[in-house]
């Protein structure tokens, strides 16, 4: 009270006026004083208020992220327990659309550094804690990156699978030609030589281990003998073999065999290589899949003190 009735005096002495028209220029002062205040607790009231929306958001978006990457690593997990090269089994690959970084993307930089780290809350939040604001700033962009490297690993899987299916096509189609090849091969050579009786008995035995082998391999149910394993192992490997013994692989008559065989295992070779290194690859996505879920659980728990600690003080 005493300081009004000082401030009025004031003004009389100031202005020169009576004690009526100070009290009227006092009050005066004091609704344009007080305007100004609420005008500017009104918009800081309203920034905290953005500010604390963004950050739920933000939080929100990476929990969702995080969730996201738990079920894509599950995806990779069955796509590389279920293939199995053996049975022939196919290898599809998993849809890893991970719409959840496009939140990010739509966000401004600044405004989420402002939401975390300007403010009053935030600097009694950072003023508190037991990191320093670099650490918590190092956090912050950690975000960003792992974000990018998501984006990045995403589109080299996508490349992969647009380009999987002509190039594993071409492998099997290369296989299966070698594999026409050695079957022409042999049937010239038994075409030949099978009613022969002018053979020697090294030659006879080299025949007779093939039709063997022909034999064997064709009670083998169709569906099972067709997958690149079986014919490899169960033929092409053996008919090489027998060209290996008792100097076989010194018969000019044999040339035909020998080269179709060693053509049919590059081929098999370049197949079954191409198949393990896409699995290869994709326990590497797993692995880095694995990797940015875990750093985007400790930015979330960096991030997320704050409004831990407003709410348990």
């Amino acid at each position: 009270m005493m300081f009004l009735l000082d401030l009025q005096g004031f003004i009389k002495r100031l202005f020169n006026v009576e004690a009526p028209q100070a009290a009227t220029i006092l009050m005066t002062l004091a609704v344009v004083v007080l305007g100004f205040l609420l005008n500017a607790l009104s918009k800081m009231a309203g920034r905290r208020f953005e500010r604390s929306n963004t950050r739920k958001l933000t939080l929100n978006a990476i929990e969702h992220l995080a969730n996201r990457l738990t079920l894509k690593i599950k995806d990779l997990k069955e796509t590389i327990e279920s293939f199995n090269f053996k049975e022939d089994t196919p290898f599809l690959y998993p849809v890893l659309v991970v719409s959840e970084t496009d939140v990010f993307r739509q966000m401004k930089y600044q405004d989420l550094f402002n939401a975390f780290f300007t403010g009053i809350e935030n600097y009694f939040f950072w003023s508190k804690g037991s990191l320093s604001e670099p650490e918590k700033l190092a956090e912050f962009n950690r975000l960003w990156n792992i974000v990018a490297g998501l984006d990045k690993t995403i589109i080299l899987i996508e490349e992969r699978r647009l380009t999987f299916d002509s190039v594993n096509n071409g492998y099997r189609n290369a296989y299966n030609e070698s594999l026409t090849k050695l079957r022409l091969a042999w049937s010239n050579y038994l075409r030949a030589y099978r009613l022969d009786n002018s053979l020697s008995p090294r030659e006879v035995k080299f025949r007779d281990s093939l039709v063997s082998v022909i034999h064997n391999y064709a009670t083998i149910p169709l569906n099972i003998r067709v997958r690149p394993y079986n014919t490899y192992h169960e033929l092409v490997f053996k008919i090489l073999a027998l060209t290996d013994v008792d100097g076989n692989d010194a018969d000019v008559n044999l040339v035909p065999l020998i080269e179709g065989c060693l053509e049919a295992i590059t081929s098999f070779q370049n197949l079954e290589g191409y198949l393990n290194a896409n699995i290869e690859q994709f326990k590497i996505y797993r692995k880095g899949f694995e990797e940015y879920r875990k750093k985007l659980i400790v930015v979330s728990e960096v991030l997320g003190r704050s409004k831990e600690r407003r709410s348990s003080e």
